[in-house]
């Protein structure tokens, strides 16, 4: 009884040290934090000129360049499918389609593309527009026949390939 009251206080202490001493670091966190903001936003010209430059270079070379990107899916390609009429299947018979990702570059597409191929699942590249002609690659498996057709292929990808992903049905495109 001596040992858990012992026990018990020790414990308490401990947390109360631990509790005050994470509140600290979160308010030093907190204070470096704006500090920080201010120096950015207070910075004379000739060191905030460099570091915006620097800044830029980086986004430049690590974002994805949207025009690129347009280029490389709509190039040799259909015109580009809106995303949102795929996604309306509630109706839909047939033909129908797996989504397996939908991918900003044609290069992570292939990728894919390929290991699905070796594992002898169906799949196409499909060019779609999601909002004010923004174009991404949809890499979709199908077309399949019914929904059973579909539930099955579903499972195959997912207990004999690994894929533990979301797995959405779509509405497959029309052929023009």
């Amino acid at each position: 009884m001596i040992y858990q009251k012992l026990l018990r206080r020790i414990v308490e202490e401990w947390y109360e040290d631990a509790f005050m001493a994470k509140l600290g670091f979160l308010i030093i966190l907190l204070l470096f934090g704006c500090a920080l903001f201010l120096a950015g936003i207070m910075a004379p010209t000739n060191i905030a000129e460099p570091v915006e430059k620097l800044a830029m270079d980086i986004y430049n070379r690590w974002a994805p360049k949207l025009d690129e990107i347009d280029k490389e899916i709509s190039q040799d390609k259909p015109a580009a499918v809106e995303y949102s009429s795929l996604l309306d299947v509630n109706e839909r018979t047939s033909p129908l389609g797996i989504q397996i990702g939908l991918f900003t570059s044609v290069a992570q597409v292939e990728l894919l593309q390929s290991e699905l191929a070796y594992l002898k699942v169906p799949v196409k590249t499909i060019a779609v527009s999601l909002d004010q002609d923004i174009h991404w690659a949809l890499l979709a498996a199908g077309p399949f026949k019914s929904r059973e057709d579909v539930q099955l292929a579903t499972a195959k990808l997912r207990e004999n390939y690994g894929y533990s992903w979301a797995l959405d049905v779509i509405a497959w495109p029309e052929e023009k």
